[in-house]
C-alpha cells in the first residue's frame, strides 16, 4: 500500500470483556510493513466477541462516554471492565512518508478507583488514562510496554502509566504523549499525529450495529450528500472564523435596534406631520361651502311638498279611469270565455255526431260479415253432404254384390290389375300436368293481386295527401280570413284608413316620429348647452367663492406662518448647543456666519477626539483578530500562502511558530527561535520525504525575502549542532516578534489587554461623536432654518396678509354677478324644457300608433303570403283529386285480371282435382313410372269394367267387405259433422242440390267464391271499423282538450246537446266563432284603454317617488313656515334637489373628510408617538427625545409647527441612516469570506469526482468515476454570488436565529452560491458489474451487499480527499460483519480493488459462514473461546490450527489469479 494513511498493524486488548468472551491479553495482528497490502479480516463465532473489540477499539481514539458506539447497551464501557481488572486497549500503525517507515502507538488504560470495585450506577468513576508516541521503525511496540510485572503478574494502572512514562520515546516530529486522563488534550495530540478523528468518528457511527454501514450511507436528496460529504472533506476553521465574526456581528447588531427604532419612528412620524399642514387648509375651506349648500336646499324642499300635493290630485283621476276601463276589460273577457266554451262545445258535438254515424256504418258491415261467414261455413260443410250421400249410395252397392255369386277367375283379376293400372297411369299424368298448369296460373294470380294491392295502397296515400292538402288549404283561408279581421279592426280604430297599405302607414308614422325627434334631440342638445352654461357659471360663482376662501385662508396662514416664525426663532436662540458656542444676544440671520463657523470647530474637534479613540479601537480589534483559533498571533502572511500551498499539493506543514508552540515549551520554544530564527519563521514540513515535494509546490511563490523549508526530526540535535558551529564570523542579536506569536498565554493575556484598550476606546469614541452629532445637528437645523428663511419673513408676511383679505372681497363681488346670471338662465331653460316634453310626448304618441299598427302589418303580410301560397296549394289539391280518379278507374282492369286470374287458377285446380278425384273414386294409386297409355280414358274405363263385370260372379274377396266397412265409418264421420249444426246442415243440403255442387270441382269453386266474398266483407268491415274508431278517438282527443265545459251558453245560440246534424252543429261555431272576434277586439280596446290609465298612475306614482327620494336626503333641513310653489317640470326639480344633495353631500363629505383626515393624520402621529417603538425611544433617556413624543403626544395645536418638525426629524433620520450602513459593510466583508470557502467547496465536490474513478478489472466500472455531481455553474461576477451567500448571513443575523455549526453553515453557503438542488449519481452495484448509475437517493432501495459496497467506496474517496486537504488520514476502514449484507464475491472485489487504488487498508469482522468472502482478504485471523477451569470464564485466543486456514489461503491464491496478481 502507498500513501498518506495509517495502516493498523496490531491490536492489543486484555482486562475487558464479558464471561463468555474475555479479552486477557488477546493479540491481533492485521499487517507487516512489508506486505503491498494489508486487508485483514477477523473470523470468529457468534457471541465470541467481535463486537466488543470494536466497541473498545473505538473507545480509544473517541474517549468520551457519548461517543461509545454502543451507549448504555449492554456492551458499555463500564460494563466491559470488571472489578480488580486493569483493561488495556492498544493499538500499533505504521505509515510510509517519502520512503520513510513511521509507527505510531497508542493506548487506553483503564481500572476501578477504591480498591477496583465496579460501580455500574456511576460508570463515570472509571478512570482512563491516554498514551501515545509518534517514532520511527527502530521506536518501542506493543512488545515493549510494562503490562506485567518482573513477578509475572498484571502491573495496576499506577505501575502501568509510571512505567510508560519511563519508556516515552524524546523527540520526534510529534511529541509523545504522556499518560493523561485529559480527553481534549489526548484528541488534540491524535489530530497532531495525522490520525482524523472525524473520520473515526464516522467509523464508529457505522459500527454502531453489525452491518450498519448500509443504514448510515442513506440520504433523502442529493443535497444531503452534499452536506455530508462538505462536513467530512473540508477544514471548517475559517468557516469557524466566520462564525465568530458574525457572532460578533450579531453583538453588534443587538445594539442596533435602538438606532432602527429611532429611525422608523422619525420616518413613521415625518410624512404624517407634513399631511397634518395639508389637510388643516383643506378642513376650513370645506365649512363654508356646507352652509351655502344647505340654504340652497331648504328653497327646493318647501317647492317641492307643493308639487307632491298636485301629484297626489292627479293620481287619484287616473285611478278612477282607469277602474271604469277595467271592469268594461272584464265584461268583455267573460263574455269572450262564454263565446269561446260554447264554440268549444259545438264543435266537439259535431265531432261526437260524426263518431257516432260511423260506429252505426260499422255495425251495419258487421251484421253482413257474419250473413256471409255462415253462407261460406255451409260451402264448407256440402262436402260432407256429398261424402255422406256417396257412402250411402256405394254402401248399398257394395251389399249388392256381396250378396251375389262369387267367383274367381285369376285371369280376369290380372286383367283387371292391369288394366287398373292404365287407368291410374293416365290420370296421373292428368294431375302432374294440372298441377304444373295450376302453379304458373298461381304465380299470374300472385302478380294480379300485387297490382290490385299497389293500387289500393297509391289510391288511400292520395287520399290521405287530398286531405292534409285540403288542411292546409282550410289553414290559408282561417289565416287570411283573421288577417282581414285585423285590418279591418286597425280600420275601425282609426289606426289604418280603409284599404290603405299598412306597410305606407308605418313609413309615413317613422318618419314622423323621426321629425319629433330630431325636434326632442335639438331642443335637448340646446338643454344640454344651457346646462353646460348653467354648470360654467355655477363653477364660476364656486371658483369665486373657492378663491375668496382660499384668499382668507392665505391670509390666515400668513398669519399663522409669522407665528410660527417667531416661534422657530425663539426656539433656536434658546437651544443649550447654540448658548454653548455663543452664548445670548444672538441674531439668527446676521450672525449667521460666526454661528457656522463656531459649530464647525466644535464639531472638527469632537471629530478629532472620535478618530483618535476609532484608530486605538482598530488597534486593539487586530490585536484581537489577529489571535487565530489555534490561539496564537499569526505568521507572515509569505508563510501562510506558502502552508497553504503545500496543503493543497497534500504535503502536511505548519508555520513555524506554530510548530514551536506545539512542540516545546514557551522557554525552549524562545530559546530555539533565537538559536534558528530561520526555521522559526519558516515553513516546517511534517515528513523529511515530502521536503522535496514541498518545495515543488512552492515554485510558483513570490518571495521577497529569505524562506526556511525543510522538516525536523530531532530539535535537541538541530540546537546542539547549531551551538557546536561557534563563531561564524558575524555578530548581531536575533529580534523576536511578539511572544503571543508561539505562547498561546501571551497571546490570551494580550487579547485581555487589547479588549480593555478596546471599551476604554469605544466608551471615547462615543462621547465624542455625540458632541460632533450634536454640534452637526445644530448645524443642520440652522442651515434648514436659513434654507427655509435666508432672510427674516415677517414683515413680508404681514403684507401678504393684507393682500389676501383685499383679494377675497374682490371674489365675493365675483360670486355675486355669476349667481344673477344662472338665475335669468333659469328661466331660459324652462321654456326649452316644456318644448322638449312637447316634442318628446309627440313622438311617444306617435311611437304608440305604431306600436298598435304593428298587428296590422303583421296581418298584412301574412294575408300577402296566404294569398300567394293558396293558388298553389289549390293546384295540388286539384293533382290529387285527378289522381284518385285515374287510380279508380284503373281498378276494373286490375280487378278483371285478378277474376281472369282466380278463375285459370279454378279451373286447373277443377281439373287437378277431377283427376285425384276420379283416382279416388276408382281406388287407383297414381303411378309415375312407364308409358303413358296412348287409349283413351274411356276405352281403359271400358276394358276394366268388362275386366271387373267378369269378375262379378267370382268371389266376393276380402277387401270387398273391409270396402264395406270403410264405407261405413266415412259415413258415420260426415253425419256426426252435419249433426254438430242443424242450421248450417238444412243450408248446405239446399246448396248440394243446385248447380254449385253439381260435381267437385263446381263444389270447390262455389267454396272458394263464397271465402272470397267473406275476405272481401271483413276488409270493408275493418276500413268502417277504423274510421269509427279514428271518428271516436279524435273526439275523445277532443273532448279531453276541452277545458272549460262548465260556462253558461251564449244567448241567441241553440245549446250543444239540442243539436243532432253536425253540419248544422259546425255552422253555429262558425258564428261562435265570429263574435268571440269581435269580443276579442272590444277586449283589447279597454284592455289598452286601461293599461294607459295605468300607465299614467305609475308615471305619478314616480315622479311623486323620485321626488320624495330626490328630497328625502333634504327633509331634515326643511323649514315648516316657508311655503313653496308646484313645479311645472318634475324632472326638473329632481334634478335640482339632487344637485342640491349632491353639493350639500359633496361639501359636507368634504368638511367630514378634511376634519377626519387632520383627526386621522393627527391620530397617527399620536399612535406613534403612544406605541411601543416611541416607548423604547423614550427608555433611552435622552431627554431632548422624550419632550419631543410628550409633545406629540399632547399638543392640541400640533398641525400649526407640523411642517418645521418634518424637517427636523428628516434631518435626523439622514444622521441614523449614515450610523447603520457601517454595520451593512461588515456583513458583505463576512459575505465575501464565506463566498470563498464556498467557492472552494464546489472545488472540492469536483475534486472528490474525480477521485471516484475505479480502476481497472471491474468490467464496465474500470475507468469510470463512481460518484457523478453536478450543480448549476456559480455566477462569474464576484459581487453576484457574493449577494447569494449574503442570504445566508443575513439569515443568521435575524432576531432568534441560533448559532449555527460550520458545516451547516458551509453547505448553506454552498448551496447558495448555486442556487440550485445538487444532483449526485452513483454506480449502481451489481454482481455483473452492469453499468447501471442512479440517484444518490435510491441507495435507501439497494439491498443490503449493493448499500454495503456502495457505502464503503464512498467513504475510500472520502477518505483520500480529507487526506489531500488535511493531511491527515486514518487509512484504514474497520467495518463490523459486513458480509450479513455484502457476502458477494463480486462485490467483496469490487471493494478491495478500490481500496488498493484508493490506500485504504479494509478490516472487516466475519462468522463462518462469510468463508467464502474471506479469500479476498490478505490475512485471515481466526478466533475461538476456551474454558478458563478456576474460573468457568471463556477467554477468547487466536486459533493456531492450520487446516481451515489452508482452505482459506487456497482460495485466496485463487482471487490472486483471477486479480492478475
Amino acid at each position: 500500500m502507498t500513501g498518506t494513511g495509517w495502516r493498523l498493524e496490531r491490536t492489543y486488548m486484555a482486562g475487558a470483556g464479558f464471561p463468555e468472551s474475555r479479552l486477557e491479553g488477546l493479540d491481533l495482528t492485521w499487517s507487516d510493513p512489508l506486505e503491498t497490502t494489508g486487508h485483514a479480516a477477523l473470523w470468529a463465532d457468534n457471541g465470541t466477541g467481535k463486537t466488543t473489540v470494536t466497541a473498545l477499539r473505538y473507545a480509544l481514539y473517541l474517549p468520551n462516554i457519548r461517543d461509545f458506539i454502543r451507549g448504555e447497551s449492554d456492551r458499555s464501557l463500564a460494563k466491559l471492565v470488571r472489578s480488580g481488572n486493569v483493561c488495556h486497549v492498544i493499538e500499533q500503525a505504521t505509515r510510509v512518508v517519502q520512503g520513510e517507515q513511521q509507527r505510531l502507538v497508542v493506548g487506553m488504560v483503564a481500572d476501578w478507583p477504591d480498591g477496583g470495585t465496579q460501580d455500574l450506577e456511576n460508570p463515570s468513576r472509571l478512570t482512563r488514562a491516554f498514551y501515545g508516541w509518534l517514532t520511527g521503525p527502530e521506536g518501542p511496540t506493543i512488545d515493549d510496554l510494562p503490562l506485567q510485572t518482573e513477578a509475572g503478574r498484571w502491573a495496576t494502572r499506577a505501575q502501568f502509566t509510571a512505567g510508560v512514562r519511563n519508556m516515552l520515546p524524546p523527540g520526534g516530529a510529534v511529541p509523545p504523549y504522556a499518560p493523561s486522563e485529559r480527553q481534549r488534550e489526548w484528541q488534540r495530540w491524535l489530530a497532531d499525529a495525522d490520525v482524523d478523528i472525524e473520520q473515526i468518528r464516522f467509523q464508529a457511527v457505522m459500527n454502531a450495529s453489525e452491518g450498519g454501514v448500509d443504514r448510515v450511507m442513506r440520504f433523502g436528496d442529493s443535497d444531503a450528500f452534499v452536506r455530508w460529504l462538505l462536513g467530512a472533506t473540508m477544514s471548517t476553521a475559517t468557516v469557524d472564523q466566520i462564525s465568530q465574526s458574525i457572532d460578533r456581528l450579531r453583538a453588534n447588531a443587538d445594539a442596533r435596534p435602538s438606532w432602527e427604532d429611532e429611525l422608523r419612528l422619525w420616518e413613521q412620524i415625518t410624512d404624517p406631520l407634513l399631511n397634518l399642514a395639508i389637510r388643516h387648509e383643506a378642513a376650513e375651506g370645506a365649512r363654508s361651502r356646507v352652509e351655502t349648500a344647505k340654504s340652497d336646499a331648504v328653497a327646493l324642499v318647501a317647492d317641492a311638498d307643493a308639487t307632491l300635493e298636485e301629484l297626489a290630485e292627479q293620481k287619484a283621476e287616473a285611478d278612477r279611469r282607469f277602474a271604469d276601463h277595467e271592469q268594461l276589460r272584464r265584461d268583455a273577457a267573460t263574455d269572450l270565455r262564454r263565446a269561446q266554451a260554447h264554440r268549444l262545445r259545438m264543435r266537439l258535438r259535431a265531432d261526437e255526431l260524426r263518431a257516432h254515424a260511423a260506429e252505426d256504418v260499422a255495425e251495419e258491415r258487421r251484421r253482413r260479415l257474419d250473413e256471409v261467414a255462415r253462407t261460406a261455413a255451409a260451402w264448407e260443410s256440402v262436402e260432407d253432404v256429398l261424402t255422406a250421400r256417396e257412402a250411402r249410395n256405394g254402401l248399398a252397392a257394395l251389399e249388392a254384390r256381396r250378396d251375389a255369386a262369387a267367383r274367381s277367375i285369376e285371369q280376369l283379376a290380372q286383367a283387371e290389375e292391369r288394366h287398373r293400372r292404365h287407368l291410374a297411369r293416365l290420370l296421373t299424368e292428368r294431375r302432374d300436368e294440372a298441377s304444373r298448369e295450376l302453379d304458373v296460373a298461381k304465380e299470374g294470380k300472385r302478380q294480379a293481386e300485387a297490382e290490385a294491392a299497389d293500387a289500393e295502397e297509391q289510391v288511400r296515400t292520395r287520399r290521405t295527401d287530398y286531405g292534409a292538402a285540403n288542411q292546409r288549404l282550410q289553414t290559408l283561408r282561417e289565416r287570411m280570413d283573421g288577417a282581414e279581421a285585423v285590418l279591418a279592426a286597425a280600420a275601425t280604430e282609426g289606426l289604418l284608413p280603409e284599404g290603405a297599405d299598412p306597410a305606407e302607414a308605418d313609413a309615413r308614422l317613422d318618419e314622423r316620429i323621426g321629425e319629433a325627434r330630431a325636434t326632442r334631440d335639438d331642443t335637448e342638445r340646446r338643454l344640454t348647452d344651457s346646462a353646460a352654461e348653467a354648470a360654467g357659471l355655477e363653477r364660476e360663482k364656486d371658483d369665486a367663492q373657492r378663491r375668496a376662501e382660499a384668499a382668507k385662508g392665505d391670509a390666515r396662514r400668513a398669519e399663522d406662518e409669522a407665528e410660527a416664525v417667531s416661534r422657530r426663532v425663539g426656539a433656536l436662540a434658546e437651544d443649550e448647543r447654540l448658548l454653548d458656542a455663543l452664548g445670548t444676544g444672538i441674531d439668527l440671520w446676521a450672525d449667521r456666519a460666526a454661528l457656522t463657523e463656531a459649530l464647525r470647530q466644535r464639531a472638527a474637534r469632537a471629530d478629532v477626539e472620535a478618530a483618535g479613540a476609532r484608530q486605538a479601537m482598530e488597534a486593539a480589534q487586530r490585536t484581537i483578530e489577529s489571535v487565530g483559533a489555534d490561539g496564537l498571533l499569526p505568521p507572515a502572511r509569505t508563510v501562510e500562502a506558502a502552508v497553504a500551498l503545500c496543503r493543497e499539493a497534500e504535503v502536511t506543514a505548519w508555520p513555524g511558530w506554530r510548530w514551536l508552540a506545539d512542540t516545546m515549551p514557551t522557554g525552549e520554544a524562545e530559546a530555539f527561535a533565537r538559536a534558528r530564527p530561520d526555521i522559526a519563521s519558516g515553513v516546517v514540513v511534517a515528513r523529511p520525504d515530502h521536503v522535496g515535494r514541498a518545495v515543488d509546490a512552492l515554485g510558483g511563490l513570490h518571495l521577497d525575502t529569505a524562506l526556511w523549508v525543510g522538516s525536523v526530526t530531532d530539535p535537541q540535535e538541530v540546537e546542539s549542532a547549531l551551538r557546536a558551529e561557534g563563531d561564524d564570523g558575524a555578530y548581531g542579536h536575533v529580534l523576536l516578534p511578539a511572544p503571543g506569536t508561539f505562547d498561546r498565554d501571551e497571546a490570551r493575556r494580550m487579547v485581555a489587554s487589547a479588549k480593555e484598550e478596546h471599551r476604554l476606546a469605544r466608551e471615547a469614541r462615543s462621547s465624542a461623536e455625540e458632541r460632533a452629532q450634536g454640534a452637526r445637528d445644530l448645524s443642520a437645523e440652522l442651515r434648514g432654518f436659513w434654507s427655509d428663511l435666508p432672510g427674516d419673513p415677517r414683515p413680508e408676511l404681514a403684507r401678504k396678509a393684507g393682500d389676501a383679505w383685499e383679494n377675497r372681497r374682490g371674489h365675493e363681488r365675483r360670486a355675486r354677478a355669476a349667481a344673477e346670471a344662472a338665475e335669468a338662465l333659469t328661466v331660459q331653460r324652462g321654456e326649452l324644457q316644456e318644448k322638449w316634453h312637447s316634442a318628446n310626448a309627440l313622438a311617444e304618441s306617435l311611437a304608440e300608433t305604431r306600436r298598435r299598427l304593428a298587428p296590422a302589418i303583421e296581418a298584412a303580410r301574412v294575408r300577402a303570403e296566404a294569398a300567394s301560397a293558396l293558388p298553389g296549394v289549390r293546384e295540388e289539391v286539384t293533382a290529387l283529386e285527378r289522381a284518385i280518379r285515374d287510380l279508380e278507374r284503373r281498378r276494373p282492369e286490375l280487378d278483371e285480371a285478378l277474376r281472369a286470374a282466380r278463375e285459370t287458377v279454378n279451373l286447373w285446380t277443377v281439373r287437378r282435382e277431377d283427376a285425384m278425384e276420379a283416382l279416388r273414386r276408382d281406388g287407383l294409386t297414381p303411378v309415375v313410372e312407364g308409358p303413358v297409355p296412348e287409349d283413351a280414358e274411356e276405352v281403359l274405363r271400358a276394358r276394366l269394367e268388362a275386366a271387373q263385370d267378369a269378375l262379378t260372379g267370382a268371389e266376393i274377396p276380402q277387401h270387398l267387405n273391409e270396402d264395406i266397412e270403410r264405407l261405413r265409418r266415412t259415413l258415420s264421420e260426415a253425419r256426426s259433422r252435419l249433426d254438430a249444426d242443424p242450421e248450417r246442415t238444412s243450408l248446405a243440403e239446399g246448396f248440394a242440390d243446385g248447380e254449385g255442387a253439381r260435381h267437385p270441382v263446381a263444389l270447390a269453386a262455389s267454396v272458394r267464391r263464397a271465402q272470397e266474398r267473406l275476405g272481401e266483407e271483413r276488409t270493408v268491415f275493418a276500413k268502417a271499423q277504423a274510421e269509427a274508431d279514428h271518428l271516436r278517438q279524435e273526439y275523445r282527443r277532443r273532448a279531453a282538450e276541452s277545458g272549460d265545459r262548465t260556462s253558461p251558453d251564449v244567448d241567441r245560440f241553440p245549446a250543444a246537446a239540442s243539436v243532432q246534424d253536425p253540419d248544422e252543429a259546425d255552422r253555429t261555431a262558425r258564428l261562435l266563432d265570429d263574435l268571440a272576434r269581435s269580443l276579442t277586439e272590444l277586449h283589447r280596446g279597454e284592455e289598452q284603454k286601461a293599461e294607459e290609465q295605468r300607465g299614467r298612475g305609475q308615471e305619478i306614482v314616480r315622479q311623486i317617488e323620485n321626488v320624495t327620494m330626490a328630497i328625502r336626503p333634504l327633509r331634515r333641513m326643511a323649514v315648516p313656515e316657508l311655503t313653496g310653489s308646484a313645479a311645472a317640470d318634475i324632472d326638473r326639480l329632481v334634478e335640482q334637489a339632487n344637485r342640491a344633495d349632491e353639493r350639500h353631500r359633496e361639501a359636507t363629505e368634504e368638511s367630514e373628510r378634511a376634519e377626519q383626515g387632520r383627526r386621522r393624520v393627527i391620530d397617527v402621529i399620536r399612535a406613534h408617538a403612544n406605541g411601543p417603538l416611541a416607548r423604547k425611544v423614550e427608555d433611552r433617556g435622552d431627554q431632548r427625545i422624550i419632550e419631543l413624543v410628550h409633545r406629540l403626544r399632547s399638543d392640541q395645536r400640533l398641525y400649526i409647527e407640523a411642517e418645521s418638525l418634518a424637517g427636523q426629524l428628516e434631518q435626523r433620520a439622514a444622521t441614523l441612516r449614515d450610523d447603520l450602513e457601517h454595520h451593512n459593510e461588515h456583513v458583505r466583508m463576512c459575505a465575501a469570506m464565506l463566498h470563498l470557502k464556498a467557492d472552494g467547496a464546489l472545488v472540492t465536490l469536483r475534486s472528490y469526482q474525480n477521485r471516484s474513478r475505479l480502476p481497472d478489472g471491474l468490467g464496465e466500472w474500470s475507468e469510470r468515476n463512481f460518484v457523478q455531481i453536478a450543480h448549476e455553474p456559480a455566477p462569474s461576477d464576484d459581487s453576484v454570488a457574493i449577494d447569494r451567500v449574503a442570504r445566508v448571513v443575513h439569515a443568521q443575523l435575524a432576531p432568534g436565529a441560533g448559532r449555527t455549526d460550520a458545516q451547516t453553515m458551509l453547505f448553506a453557503a454552498t448551496r447558495a452560491l448555486v442556487d440550485a438542488p445538487f444532483r449526485v449519481r452513483i454506480l449502481k452495484p451489481h454482481t455483473d458489474m452492469a453499468l447501471d448509475r442512479v440517484d444518490v437517493t435510491d441507495l435507501k432501495n439497494f439491498s443490503g451487499g449493493q448499500r454495503v459496497t456502495a457505502g464503503v467506496l464512498l467513504y475510500a474517496v472520502m477518505t483520500r480527499v480529507r487526506d489531500a486537504d488535511e493531511g491527515t488520514s486514518i487509512g484504514w476502514l474497520w467495518l463490523d460483519n459486513p458480509f450479513g449484507q455484502a457476502s458477494a464475491d463480486q462485490f467483496v472485489r469490487t471493494m478491495r480493488l478500490a481500496a488498493d487504488r484508493l490506500g485504504l487498508q479494509l478490516v472487516f469482522t466475519a462468522a463462518p459462514k462469510d468463508k467464502g468472502a474471506l479469500s479476498m482478504f490478505d490475512r485471515i485471523t481466526v478466533l475461538t473461546r476456551r474454558l478458563r477451569p478456576s474460573s468457568r470464564e471463556k477467554v477468547v485466543v487466536v486459533d493456531e490450527k492450520e487446516h481451515e486456514l489452508v482452505n482459506a489461503e487456497m482460495v485466496q491464491r485463487d482471487v490472486m489469479a483471477v486479480l492478475g496478481e
